[in-house]
Protein backbone atom coordinates (compact mmCIF):
# COMPACT_ATOMS: atom_id res chain seq x y z
CA UNK A 1 0.00 0.00 0.00
CA UNK A 2 1.40 3.10 -1.11
CA UNK A 3 0.64 6.18 1.71
CA UNK A 4 1.48 9.81 0.56
CA UNK A 5 0.70 13.11 2.95
CA UNK A 6 1.22 16.42 2.87
CA UNK A 7 -0.10 18.78 5.69
CA UNK A 8 -1.40 21.72 4.63
CA UNK A 9 -1.97 25.45 5.39
CA UNK A 10 -5.08 24.36 7.13
CA UNK A 11 -4.02 20.79 8.49
CA UNK A 12 -6.50 19.19 6.78
CA UNK A 13 -6.01 16.14 5.50
CA UNK A 14 -8.21 14.65 2.83
CA UNK A 15 -8.82 11.03 1.91
CA UNK A 16 -9.56 9.80 -1.69
CA UNK A 17 -9.68 6.34 -3.45
CA UNK A 18 -6.81 5.54 -5.63
CA UNK A 19 -7.37 5.20 -9.42
CA UNK A 20 -4.61 6.34 -10.81
CA UNK A 21 -2.89 4.47 -14.08
CA UNK A 22 0.17 2.24 -13.22
CA UNK A 23 0.80 -1.19 -11.14
CA UNK A 24 0.56 1.05 -7.91
CA UNK A 25 -2.68 3.00 -8.47
CA UNK A 26 -4.32 -0.68 -9.72
CA UNK A 27 -3.23 -2.58 -6.69
CA UNK A 28 -4.46 0.08 -4.50
CA UNK A 29 -7.79 0.09 -6.15
CA UNK A 30 -8.04 -4.07 -6.26
CA UNK A 31 -7.23 -4.08 -2.60
CA UNK A 32 -9.96 -1.50 -2.17
CA UNK A 33 -8.00 0.21 0.54
CA UNK A 34 -8.01 4.09 1.30
CA UNK A 35 -5.31 5.40 0.84
CA UNK A 36 -4.43 9.12 1.93
CA UNK A 37 -3.94 11.65 -0.99
CA UNK A 38 -2.46 14.94 -1.21
CA UNK A 39 -3.40 17.50 -3.37
CA UNK A 40 -0.45 19.40 -3.64
CA UNK A 41 -1.79 22.71 -5.07
CA UNK A 42 -4.33 22.02 -1.77
CA UNK A 43 -1.26 20.98 0.49
CA UNK A 44 0.88 24.60 0.01
CA UNK A 45 0.09 27.31 2.36
CA UNK A 46 -1.10 30.71 1.13
CA UNK A 47 2.47 31.48 0.71
CA UNK A 48 3.31 29.09 -1.76
CA UNK A 49 5.76 27.20 0.01
CA UNK A 50 5.69 24.20 1.93
CA UNK A 51 5.12 24.02 5.74
CA UNK A 52 8.50 23.32 7.84
CA UNK A 53 6.68 20.74 9.36
CA UNK A 54 6.24 18.74 6.37
CA UNK A 55 8.69 16.40 7.00
CA UNK A 56 7.62 15.91 10.89
CA UNK A 57 4.15 14.35 8.92
CA UNK A 58 5.75 12.47 6.52
CA UNK A 59 7.75 10.70 8.80
CA UNK A 60 5.03 10.34 11.62
CA UNK A 61 2.82 8.98 8.69
CA UNK A 62 5.00 6.67 7.51
CA UNK A 63 5.83 5.12 10.79
CA UNK A 64 2.30 4.56 11.28
CA UNK A 65 1.84 2.32 8.44
CA UNK A 66 5.13 0.95 8.70
CA UNK A 67 7.17 2.57 5.22
CA UNK A 68 10.50 3.05 5.61
CA UNK A 69 11.15 7.18 4.26
CA UNK A 70 14.83 8.01 3.08
CA UNK A 71 16.39 11.36 4.06
CA UNK A 72 17.78 12.46 0.26
CA UNK A 73 20.41 14.00 1.86
CA UNK A 74 21.33 11.48 4.05
CA UNK A 75 21.46 9.24 1.20
CA UNK A 76 24.53 10.75 -0.72
CA UNK A 77 27.70 8.65 -0.01
CA UNK A 78 30.62 10.47 1.95
CA UNK A 79 31.86 11.70 -0.87
CA UNK A 80 28.96 13.73 -1.46
CA UNK A 81 28.32 12.04 -5.16
CA UNK A 82 25.22 9.50 -5.76
CA UNK A 83 26.13 6.25 -6.91
CA UNK A 84 25.61 6.63 -10.58
CA UNK A 85 28.46 9.38 -11.01
CA UNK A 86 30.59 6.98 -9.05
CA UNK A 87 31.92 5.76 -12.64
CA UNK A 88 32.43 9.21 -13.82
CA UNK A 89 34.46 10.12 -10.91
CA UNK A 90 36.46 7.36 -11.58
CA UNK A 91 37.32 8.27 -15.08
CA UNK A 92 38.12 11.88 -13.95
CA UNK A 93 40.26 10.58 -11.49
CA UNK A 94 42.04 8.61 -13.90
CA UNK A 95 42.27 11.38 -16.31
CA UNK A 96 44.02 13.57 -13.58
CA UNK A 97 46.40 10.78 -13.12
CA UNK A 98 47.37 10.15 -16.79
CA UNK A 99 47.84 14.02 -17.05
CA UNK A 100 50.51 14.53 -13.77
CA UNK A 101 52.23 11.33 -15.46
CA UNK A 102 52.36 13.24 -18.88
CA UNK A 103 51.17 16.71 -18.81
CA UNK A 104 51.76 17.16 -22.43
CA UNK A 105 48.17 14.63 -23.30
CA UNK A 106 46.52 18.41 -22.57
CA UNK A 107 47.53 19.72 -26.34
CA UNK A 108 45.37 18.85 -29.08
CA UNK A 109 47.56 16.72 -31.69
CA UNK A 110 47.01 19.44 -34.39
CA UNK A 111 49.07 22.53 -31.54
CA UNK A 112 51.52 19.49 -30.95
CA UNK A 113 52.37 19.17 -35.09
CA UNK A 114 52.30 22.70 -35.43
CA UNK A 115 54.81 23.17 -32.62
CA UNK A 116 56.95 20.32 -33.77
CA UNK A 117 57.08 21.98 -37.49
CA UNK A 118 58.87 25.21 -36.47
CA UNK A 119 62.11 23.24 -35.12
CA UNK A 120 65.18 21.91 -37.07
CA UNK A 121 64.86 17.81 -37.38
CA UNK A 122 66.72 16.89 -34.67
CA UNK A 123 64.90 18.77 -32.44
CA UNK A 124 62.08 17.69 -33.81
CA UNK A 125 63.16 14.22 -32.81
CA UNK A 126 64.44 14.99 -29.13
CA UNK A 127 61.17 16.19 -28.14
CA UNK A 128 59.69 12.84 -28.67
CA UNK A 129 61.29 12.53 -25.31
CA UNK A 130 58.85 14.82 -23.19
CA UNK A 131 55.94 12.66 -23.78
CA UNK A 132 55.19 9.06 -25.06
CA UNK A 133 51.98 10.81 -26.57
CA UNK A 134 54.33 13.04 -28.55
CA UNK A 135 56.27 9.81 -29.37
CA UNK A 136 53.01 8.40 -30.67
CA UNK A 137 51.80 11.18 -32.65
CA UNK A 138 55.42 11.87 -34.14
CA UNK A 139 55.91 8.47 -35.52
CA UNK A 140 52.20 8.53 -36.93
CA UNK A 141 53.04 11.85 -38.72
CA UNK A 142 55.74 10.88 -39.85
CA UNK A 143 55.36 7.85 -40.84
CA UNK A 144 52.46 9.01 -43.09
CA UNK A 145 53.86 11.80 -45.03
CA UNK A 146 57.87 11.61 -44.83
CA UNK A 147 59.27 9.06 -47.32
CA UNK A 148 63.17 8.12 -47.34
CA UNK A 149 64.29 6.45 -50.60
CA UNK A 150 67.95 4.77 -51.32
CA UNK A 151 68.60 4.41 -54.92
CA UNK A 152 71.50 1.54 -55.22
CA UNK A 153 73.07 -0.58 -58.39
CA UNK A 154 70.99 -4.01 -58.65
CA UNK A 155 68.88 -2.86 -55.98
CA UNK A 156 65.17 -1.66 -55.87
CA UNK A 157 63.86 0.43 -55.73
CA UNK A 158 65.90 2.29 -59.09
CA UNK A 159 65.25 5.59 -59.99
CA UNK A 160 62.35 4.71 -62.38
CA UNK A 161 60.61 2.63 -59.63
CA UNK A 162 61.23 6.09 -57.63
CA UNK A 163 59.34 8.12 -60.16
CA UNK A 164 56.59 5.31 -60.56
CA UNK A 165 56.49 5.44 -56.89
CA UNK A 166 56.13 9.49 -56.67
CA UNK A 167 53.54 9.59 -59.28
CA UNK A 168 51.20 7.42 -56.63
CA UNK A 169 51.66 9.66 -54.01
CA UNK A 170 48.70 11.91 -53.32
CA UNK A 171 50.20 14.13 -50.82
CA UNK A 172 54.12 14.19 -49.25
CA UNK A 173 55.54 16.43 -46.72
CA UNK A 174 59.06 15.39 -46.11
CA UNK A 175 61.15 13.55 -48.68
CA UNK A 176 64.61 12.27 -48.75
CA UNK A 177 66.26 10.90 -52.00
CA UNK A 178 69.63 9.39 -51.61
CA UNK A 179 71.21 8.05 -55.07
CA UNK A 180 74.64 5.65 -54.80
CA UNK A 181 74.31 5.17 -58.34
CA UNK A 182 74.07 6.29 -61.37
CA UNK A 183 71.75 8.96 -62.60
CA UNK A 184 70.58 11.12 -65.31
CA UNK A 185 69.72 15.34 -65.24
CA UNK A 186 66.76 14.32 -66.27
CA UNK A 187 65.72 12.28 -64.00
CA UNK A 188 66.22 14.30 -61.17
CA UNK A 189 64.54 16.93 -62.88
CA UNK A 190 61.46 14.49 -62.77
CA UNK A 191 62.22 13.84 -58.96
CA UNK A 192 61.63 17.46 -58.09
CA UNK A 193 58.55 17.89 -60.29
CA UNK A 194 57.08 15.56 -58.56
CA UNK A 195 57.80 16.88 -55.34
CA UNK A 196 56.52 19.84 -56.17
CA UNK A 197 53.43 18.72 -57.53
CA UNK A 198 53.37 16.43 -54.58
CA UNK A 199 53.83 19.81 -52.55
CA UNK A 200 56.92 18.37 -50.61
CA UNK A 201 57.82 21.07 -47.59
CA UNK A 202 61.15 19.51 -46.76
CA UNK A 203 63.21 17.99 -49.38
CA UNK A 204 66.96 16.38 -49.46
CA UNK A 205 68.82 15.25 -52.26
CA UNK A 206 72.46 13.92 -52.03
CA UNK A 207 74.52 11.97 -54.45
CA UNK A 208 77.20 10.23 -53.19
CA UNK A 209 78.38 8.93 -56.40
CA UNK A 210 80.91 12.30 -57.50
CA UNK A 211 81.38 11.41 -60.19
CA UNK A 212 77.54 11.24 -61.27
CA UNK A 213 77.66 14.69 -58.75
CA UNK A 214 80.02 16.72 -60.87
CA UNK A 215 77.28 15.62 -64.24
CA UNK A 216 73.66 15.90 -63.05
CA UNK A 217 72.55 19.46 -62.75
CA UNK A 218 69.64 20.23 -59.64
CA UNK A 219 67.49 23.18 -61.00
CA UNK A 220 65.69 25.37 -57.98
CA UNK A 221 63.45 27.37 -60.20
CA UNK A 222 61.17 24.05 -60.45
CA UNK A 223 60.69 23.57 -56.54
CA UNK A 224 57.43 23.54 -54.83
CA UNK A 225 56.35 27.02 -53.93
CA UNK A 226 55.36 25.77 -50.69
CA UNK A 227 59.28 24.57 -49.73
CA UNK A 228 59.91 25.04 -46.39
CA UNK A 229 63.23 23.52 -45.66
CA UNK A 230 66.03 22.72 -48.70
CA UNK A 231 68.92 20.24 -47.99
CA UNK A 232 71.53 19.33 -51.09
CA UNK A 233 74.42 17.89 -50.46
CA UNK A 234 77.08 16.70 -53.62
CA UNK A 235 74.86 18.49 -55.81
CA UNK A 236 75.80 21.17 -58.89
CA UNK A 237 73.10 24.11 -59.13
CA UNK A 238 72.21 24.51 -62.55
CA UNK A 239 71.96 28.19 -64.07
CA UNK A 240 68.89 27.89 -65.14
CA UNK A 241 66.97 31.41 -65.13
CA UNK A 242 64.27 32.87 -63.06
CA UNK A 243 61.20 34.26 -63.73
CA UNK A 244 61.11 38.18 -61.98
CA UNK A 245 57.67 36.33 -60.32
CA UNK A 246 59.36 33.39 -58.77
CA UNK A 247 59.09 33.50 -55.10
CA UNK A 248 59.58 30.98 -52.07
CA UNK A 249 57.62 32.85 -49.26
CA UNK A 250 57.36 29.64 -47.04
CA UNK A 251 61.56 28.28 -47.70
CA UNK A 252 63.04 29.32 -44.08
CA UNK A 253 66.44 26.63 -44.14
CA UNK A 254 68.73 26.00 -46.74
CA UNK A 255 71.31 23.88 -46.16
CA UNK A 256 74.02 23.31 -49.16
CA UNK A 257 76.99 21.31 -47.88
CA UNK A 258 79.18 20.61 -50.96
CA UNK A 259 77.30 21.89 -53.49
CA UNK A 260 78.90 23.80 -56.61
CA UNK A 261 76.82 26.96 -57.07
CA UNK A 262 78.04 30.36 -58.75
CA UNK A 263 77.50 33.60 -56.55
CA UNK A 264 75.14 34.85 -58.59
CA UNK A 265 73.09 32.00 -58.40
CA UNK A 266 73.44 32.08 -54.91
CA UNK A 267 72.35 35.98 -55.14
CA UNK A 268 69.07 34.83 -57.18
CA UNK A 269 67.91 32.32 -54.78
CA UNK A 270 68.38 34.62 -51.87
CA UNK A 271 66.29 37.22 -52.93
CA UNK A 272 63.42 34.81 -53.93
CA UNK A 273 63.47 33.75 -50.18
CA UNK A 274 61.66 37.06 -48.26
CA UNK A 275 61.25 34.81 -44.92
CA UNK A 276 64.11 32.50 -45.17
CA UNK A 277 65.92 32.30 -41.30
CA UNK A 278 68.40 29.83 -41.55
CA UNK A 279 71.49 29.95 -44.21
CA UNK A 280 74.25 26.68 -43.66
CA UNK A 281 76.82 26.47 -46.03
CA UNK A 282 79.67 24.24 -46.07
CA UNK A 283 82.12 22.93 -48.15
CA UNK A 284 80.40 24.86 -51.37
CA UNK A 285 82.58 25.41 -54.52
CA UNK A 286 82.42 28.43 -56.56
CA UNK A 287 80.80 30.63 -54.14
CA UNK A 288 83.25 33.54 -53.71
CA UNK A 289 80.68 36.04 -51.52
CA UNK A 290 77.60 35.85 -49.65
CA UNK A 291 76.45 38.97 -49.51
CA UNK A 292 72.86 39.80 -48.06
CA UNK A 293 71.45 42.77 -49.91
CA UNK A 294 69.53 45.53 -47.83
CA UNK A 295 65.44 44.16 -47.90
CA UNK A 296 66.62 40.99 -48.24
CA UNK A 297 65.68 37.95 -46.01
CA UNK A 298 66.04 38.26 -42.26
CA UNK A 299 68.37 35.56 -41.45
CA UNK A 300 68.38 33.92 -37.88
CA UNK A 301 71.44 31.96 -38.11
CA UNK A 302 74.13 32.14 -40.60
CA UNK A 303 76.89 29.01 -41.12
CA UNK A 304 79.82 29.42 -43.63
CA UNK A 305 82.63 26.80 -43.25
CA UNK A 306 84.96 25.09 -45.22
CA UNK A 307 83.82 27.67 -48.30
CA UNK A 308 87.76 28.01 -49.51
CA UNK A 309 86.57 29.99 -52.88
CA UNK A 310 84.79 32.84 -50.42
CA UNK A 311 86.31 36.00 -50.76
CA UNK A 312 83.66 38.60 -49.42
CA UNK A 313 80.75 38.00 -46.34
CA UNK A 314 78.66 40.90 -46.26
CA UNK A 315 75.15 40.79 -43.24
CA UNK A 316 75.55 44.21 -42.14
CA UNK A 317 72.11 44.56 -43.18
CA UNK A 318 70.64 41.58 -41.43
CA UNK A 319 69.82 43.00 -38.10
CA UNK A 320 68.21 40.25 -37.24
CA UNK A 321 71.21 38.19 -36.91
CA UNK A 322 71.43 36.00 -33.41
CA UNK A 323 74.09 32.86 -34.88
CA UNK A 324 77.12 33.55 -36.60
CA UNK A 325 79.28 30.57 -37.36
CA UNK A 326 82.00 30.63 -39.65
CA UNK A 327 84.91 28.23 -39.82
CA UNK A 328 87.40 28.86 -42.41
CA UNK A 329 90.86 31.29 -44.35
CA UNK A 330 91.02 34.96 -42.60
CA UNK A 331 89.04 36.93 -44.67
CA UNK A 332 89.81 40.51 -44.47
CA UNK A 333 85.89 41.43 -46.01
CA UNK A 334 83.66 40.07 -43.34
CA UNK A 335 81.14 42.42 -42.25
CA UNK A 336 78.66 41.39 -39.50
CA UNK A 337 75.69 43.68 -38.43
CA UNK A 338 76.88 46.77 -35.83
CA UNK A 339 73.73 48.69 -35.49
CA UNK A 340 72.45 49.10 -32.04
CA UNK A 341 69.18 46.92 -33.14
CA UNK A 342 71.59 43.90 -33.23
CA UNK A 343 71.60 43.94 -29.13
CA UNK A 344 70.07 39.95 -29.69
CA UNK A 345 73.41 38.66 -30.92
CA UNK A 346 74.12 36.37 -28.70
CA UNK A 347 76.05 33.55 -30.66
CA UNK A 348 79.43 33.42 -32.18
CA UNK A 349 81.74 31.01 -33.36
CA UNK A 350 85.13 32.27 -35.40
CA UNK A 351 87.68 29.81 -36.15
CA UNK A 352 90.19 30.74 -39.31
CA UNK A 353 92.35 27.72 -40.42
CA UNK A 354 95.89 27.24 -38.74
CA UNK A 355 98.14 29.49 -40.09
CA UNK A 356 99.75 33.44 -39.07
CA UNK A 357 97.35 36.53 -39.31
CA UNK A 358 98.89 39.51 -38.58
CA UNK A 359 97.97 41.53 -35.71
CA UNK A 360 97.23 44.98 -37.98
CA UNK A 361 95.17 43.68 -40.82
CA UNK A 362 93.03 41.75 -37.79
CA UNK A 363 92.86 44.53 -35.49
CA UNK A 364 91.38 46.96 -38.15
CA UNK A 365 89.19 44.13 -39.19
CA UNK A 366 87.30 43.34 -36.22
CA UNK A 367 86.99 47.01 -35.15
CA UNK A 368 85.10 47.64 -38.76
CA UNK A 369 83.63 44.22 -38.67
CA UNK A 370 82.56 42.93 -35.51
CA UNK A 371 79.71 43.98 -33.80
CA UNK A 372 79.27 45.09 -30.16
CA UNK A 373 80.08 41.78 -27.87
CA UNK A 374 78.23 42.54 -24.92
CA UNK A 375 74.82 40.84 -25.26
CA UNK A 376 76.92 37.60 -26.40
CA UNK A 377 75.96 34.52 -24.30
CA UNK A 378 77.99 31.79 -26.35
CA UNK A 379 81.37 32.53 -27.67
CA UNK A 380 84.00 29.99 -29.43
CA UNK A 381 86.91 30.99 -30.59
CA UNK A 382 90.33 29.40 -32.41
CA UNK A 383 94.02 29.71 -30.48
CA UNK A 384 94.58 31.87 -34.17
CA UNK A 385 92.26 34.39 -32.84
CA UNK A 386 94.04 34.67 -29.19
CA UNK A 387 97.17 34.84 -30.42
CA UNK A 388 95.91 38.04 -31.73
CA UNK A 389 95.06 39.03 -28.34
CA UNK A 390 98.11 38.44 -26.73
CA UNK A 391 100.27 40.30 -29.87
CA UNK A 392 98.91 43.41 -28.74
CA UNK A 393 101.23 45.59 -26.32
CA UNK A 394 99.97 45.59 -22.64
CA UNK A 395 99.12 49.50 -23.21
CA UNK A 396 97.65 49.59 -26.75
CA UNK A 397 95.34 46.14 -25.38
CA UNK A 398 92.44 47.94 -23.48
CA UNK A 399 92.21 50.48 -25.69
CA UNK A 400 92.37 48.22 -28.72
CA UNK A 401 89.88 45.90 -27.32
CA UNK A 402 87.08 48.74 -25.85
CA UNK A 403 85.01 48.20 -29.25
CA UNK A 404 83.91 44.93 -28.25
CA UNK A 405 82.47 46.25 -25.26
CA UNK A 406 83.35 43.64 -23.00
CA UNK A 407 81.66 40.24 -22.60
CA UNK A 408 79.28 41.20 -19.64
CA UNK A 409 76.34 38.53 -20.78
CA UNK A 410 78.76 35.48 -21.84
CA UNK A 411 77.65 32.59 -19.67
CA UNK A 412 79.51 29.87 -22.11
CA UNK A 413 83.39 30.07 -23.58
CA UNK A 414 85.22 27.30 -25.77
CA UNK A 415 88.44 28.02 -26.56
CA UNK A 416 89.67 25.41 -29.95
CA UNK A 417 93.48 25.09 -29.20
CA UNK A 418 95.50 23.86 -32.42
CA UNK A 419 98.27 23.74 -30.69
CA UNK A 420 99.30 23.84 -26.89
CA UNK A 421 102.68 25.33 -25.54
CA UNK A 422 103.95 27.74 -23.47
CA UNK A 423 102.58 30.66 -26.01
CA UNK A 424 99.32 29.25 -26.28
CA UNK A 425 98.88 29.12 -22.78
CA UNK A 426 100.12 32.58 -22.61
CA UNK A 427 97.17 33.66 -25.06
CA UNK A 428 94.68 32.10 -22.66
CA UNK A 429 95.59 34.45 -19.76
CA UNK A 430 96.19 37.61 -21.83
CA UNK A 431 92.72 37.09 -23.52
CA UNK A 432 91.08 35.90 -20.04
CA UNK A 433 92.99 39.26 -18.48
CA UNK A 434 91.73 41.91 -21.59
CA UNK A 435 87.85 41.10 -20.33
CA UNK A 436 85.56 40.75 -17.81
CA UNK A 437 83.66 37.68 -17.64
CA UNK A 438 81.24 38.60 -14.56
CA UNK A 439 78.68 35.57 -15.71
CA UNK A 440 81.20 33.03 -16.95
CA UNK A 441 79.40 29.92 -15.54
CA UNK A 442 81.13 27.34 -18.43
CA UNK A 443 84.11 27.20 -20.06
CA UNK A 444 85.54 24.36 -22.73
CA UNK A 445 89.10 23.65 -23.82
CA UNK A 446 89.35 21.71 -26.89
CA UNK A 447 92.92 20.21 -27.32
CA UNK A 448 94.38 18.76 -30.02
CA UNK A 449 94.30 14.99 -30.59
CA UNK A 450 97.65 14.86 -32.62
CA UNK A 451 100.88 16.35 -30.44
CA UNK A 452 103.90 17.11 -31.32
CA UNK A 453 106.69 13.86 -30.95
CA UNK A 454 109.17 16.20 -29.04
CA UNK A 455 107.62 17.62 -26.51
CA UNK A 456 108.72 20.89 -25.27
CA UNK A 457 110.53 22.01 -21.82
CA UNK A 458 107.82 23.70 -19.54
CA UNK A 459 109.06 26.63 -16.99
CA UNK A 460 106.99 26.45 -14.34
CA UNK A 461 108.06 29.54 -12.60
CA UNK A 462 107.26 31.13 -16.32
CA UNK A 463 103.65 29.44 -16.89
CA UNK A 464 103.04 30.49 -12.93
CA UNK A 465 104.24 34.57 -13.20
CA UNK A 466 101.31 34.73 -16.12
CA UNK A 467 98.86 33.10 -14.88
CA UNK A 468 99.22 35.45 -11.58
CA UNK A 469 98.70 38.35 -13.90
CA UNK A 470 94.66 37.14 -14.71
CA UNK A 471 92.99 38.81 -11.52
CA UNK A 472 90.41 36.73 -9.15
CA UNK A 473 87.45 38.00 -9.92
CA UNK A 474 87.40 37.04 -14.06
CA UNK A 475 86.44 33.40 -13.03
CA UNK A 476 84.57 33.95 -9.85
CA UNK A 477 81.25 32.49 -11.19
CA UNK A 478 82.75 29.80 -12.86
CA UNK A 479 80.97 26.67 -12.30
CA UNK A 480 82.23 23.66 -14.93
CA UNK A 481 85.59 23.34 -16.75
CA UNK A 482 86.11 20.49 -19.60
CA UNK A 483 89.23 19.67 -21.02
CA UNK A 484 88.70 17.58 -24.28
CA UNK A 485 91.96 15.48 -25.77
CA UNK A 486 93.45 15.56 -22.02
CA UNK A 487 96.90 13.82 -22.52
CA UNK A 488 98.31 15.13 -18.89
CA UNK A 489 101.14 16.58 -19.81
CA UNK A 490 103.07 19.09 -17.96
CA UNK A 491 101.76 22.17 -19.23
CA UNK A 492 97.74 20.66 -19.46
CA UNK A 493 98.59 19.92 -15.66
CA UNK A 494 100.02 23.16 -14.95
CA UNK A 495 96.56 24.36 -16.32
CA UNK A 496 94.06 22.00 -13.96
CA UNK A 497 96.06 24.09 -11.26
CA UNK A 498 95.37 27.23 -12.95
CA UNK A 499 91.65 26.81 -12.54
CA UNK A 500 91.52 25.01 -9.41
CA UNK A 501 92.76 28.23 -7.69
CA UNK A 502 91.31 31.06 -9.99
CA UNK A 503 87.95 29.34 -10.52
CA UNK A 504 86.62 29.30 -6.73
CA UNK A 505 83.37 28.60 -7.11
CA UNK A 506 84.28 25.73 -9.49
CA UNK A 507 82.07 22.99 -8.56
CA UNK A 508 83.58 19.97 -12.09
CA UNK A 509 86.58 19.96 -13.71
CA UNK A 510 86.32 17.21 -16.17
CA UNK A 511 89.01 15.95 -18.20
CA UNK A 512 88.47 13.77 -21.19
CA UNK A 513 90.77 11.69 -22.66
CA UNK A 514 90.33 9.29 -25.45
CA UNK A 515 93.20 6.81 -24.73
CA UNK A 516 91.73 3.83 -22.49
CA UNK A 517 94.98 3.05 -21.25
CA UNK A 518 95.80 6.30 -19.45
CA UNK A 519 97.58 6.86 -16.24
CA UNK A 520 95.04 8.30 -13.54
CA UNK A 521 95.91 11.96 -12.72
CA UNK A 522 96.17 11.20 -8.86
CA UNK A 523 99.64 8.98 -9.80
CA UNK A 524 101.11 11.98 -11.94
CA UNK A 525 100.90 14.33 -8.88
CA UNK A 526 102.49 14.73 -5.65
CA UNK A 527 100.73 13.97 -2.26
CA UNK A 528 99.30 17.44 -0.72
CA UNK A 529 99.12 19.08 -4.87
CA UNK A 530 95.76 21.07 -4.89
CA UNK A 531 94.52 18.19 -7.67
CA UNK A 532 95.21 15.56 -5.07
CA UNK A 533 92.22 17.28 -3.00
CA UNK A 534 90.03 17.77 -6.28
CA UNK A 535 90.00 14.33 -6.52
CA UNK A 536 89.27 13.78 -3.10
CA UNK A 537 86.48 15.91 -3.41
CA UNK A 538 85.04 14.97 -6.61
CA UNK A 539 85.45 18.49 -8.02
CA UNK A 540 87.46 16.57 -11.07
CA UNK A 541 86.27 14.02 -13.03
CA UNK A 542 88.15 11.98 -15.18
CA UNK A 543 86.72 10.00 -18.50
CA UNK A 544 87.77 8.01 -21.97
CA UNK A 545 84.73 9.35 -23.15
CA UNK A 546 82.44 12.53 -23.91
CA UNK A 547 79.49 11.15 -22.98
CA UNK A 548 77.88 11.95 -19.84
CA UNK A 549 80.00 15.18 -19.62
CA UNK A 550 78.73 18.65 -19.94
CA UNK A 551 78.18 19.68 -23.54
CA UNK A 552 78.61 23.04 -24.92
CA UNK A 553 76.30 25.11 -26.83
CA UNK A 554 78.93 25.21 -29.65
CA UNK A 555 78.91 21.40 -29.94
CA UNK A 556 79.60 21.34 -33.67
CA UNK A 557 83.19 21.57 -34.31
CA UNK A 558 84.26 22.12 -37.97
CA UNK A 559 87.39 21.32 -37.67
CA UNK A 560 89.51 18.52 -37.02
CA UNK A 561 91.75 18.24 -34.31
Amino acid sequence: MALESAAGGSGDVKRRRVEGVGDGGREAAASNEDVMVVDPLEALPDDGLPAAAAPVAISAAAAEEGVMVVDPLEALPDDGLPAAAAPMAAAVAAAEDHVRSDPMVVLPDDAVLRIISFLPLKSAIRTTALSKAWQRLWMEDWGHKSRRYEIRARRAPSVEDLLKILEEERRLERLSVVVHTIMKSSHLRKIIERSADRHVEELHVELTNLNVAEKVRFHLPILSRVIAHLSLRHVVVSKMRFTDQQRFNELSTICFHFVAIESYIFRKVITRCPNLRVLDLRSCAFLDAVVIPPGGPKLNSLTIAGCKSLKRVDVVSVTSLRSVFYSGRFLSSFYLPRTSRCSSFTDLYICYDNGPIIPKVFGKWAQGALPKLSNLSNLTICSNALMIVSSLPDEERTTQLDWLDGFQRLTELQLLMFDIKTRNVADIYAFLQSFHFPNLTNLFLQLPRIREDVQEAVNEDVLQLMSERVPAYVLDNLKVVRMMNFNRTSIEIHLVRFFLRKARNINSLQLVSLSHNAIPLGMVVQQGDIIQGALANGVIQESNSAAGTTQPCHSEVFIEF
